[in-house]
C-alpha cells in the first residue's frame, strides 16, 4: 500500500486485501474503498486522479483497476493521461479482469474472467471479453 503525500485512501468500513496485492494513490489521487470489500491476491490497483469502489465489492486473483495510463502520452484527439473510475456496490470483479481508466461500473454487475472493460457498464449486467461486451442483463449474484 502507497500513498504519496498529495494523494488519500479514504475507507468507510473493514475491507481486506490478500498478500501480493499492489496498491496505489499518487499524483494527488483520490482512492475510496467502500466497506466489506475483498481483494484477492495479486490485485493491483492505481489511482492518479479518482478511483471510488463501492461497498461489498469482490475481486478475484490479478485483478487491475486503473484510472491512469501511467504518465504517457499518445497523440490522439481528447486523449487524457487519467481518467476517473467509479466501481458501484455490490460488483464481482473476476479474475485477471482489468478495468481501464474513464470506466463506470453499475451496481451489481459481473465482470468476467479476464475481461478488459474499456466501456461503461449497466447495473446488473455480466460482461465479459476483450473489449468487454455485456452477455446477459438483470443479474443477481451473492456472496
Amino acid at each position: 500500500l502507497f500513498v504519496d503525500k498529495m494523494s488519500s485512501l479514504t475507507t468507510h468500513g473493514v475491507f481486506t486485501v490478500l498478500p501480493g496485492s499492489c496498491i496505489e494513490a499518487v499524483h494527488g489521487g483520490k482512492l475510496e474503498i467502500g466497506a466489506d470489500c475483498g481483494f484477492n491476491g495479486g490485485a493491483y490497483i492505481s489511482c492518479a486522479e479518482r478511483i471510488t469502489i463501492g461497498r461489498d465489492v469482490r475481486a478475484g486473483r490479478n485483478v487491475t483497476i486503473r484510472d491512469t495510463n501511467g504518465g504517457h502520452w499518445i497523440n490522439l484527439p481528447g486523449y487524457r493521461n487519467t481518467k476517473p473510475v467509479e466501481i458501484g456496490d455490490h460488483v464481482w470483479l473476476c479474475e485477471g479482469c482489468t478495468v481501464m481508466p474513464g470506466v463506470r461500473i453499475g451496481a451489481g454487475s459481473i465482470v468476467g474472467e479476464r475481461a478488459v472493460v474499456f466501456t461503461n457498464v449497466p447495473p446488473n449486467a455480466l460482461v465479459m471479453g476483450n473489449p468487454a461486451k455485456v452477455v446477459c442483463e438483470k443479474v443477481e449474484w451473492k456472496y
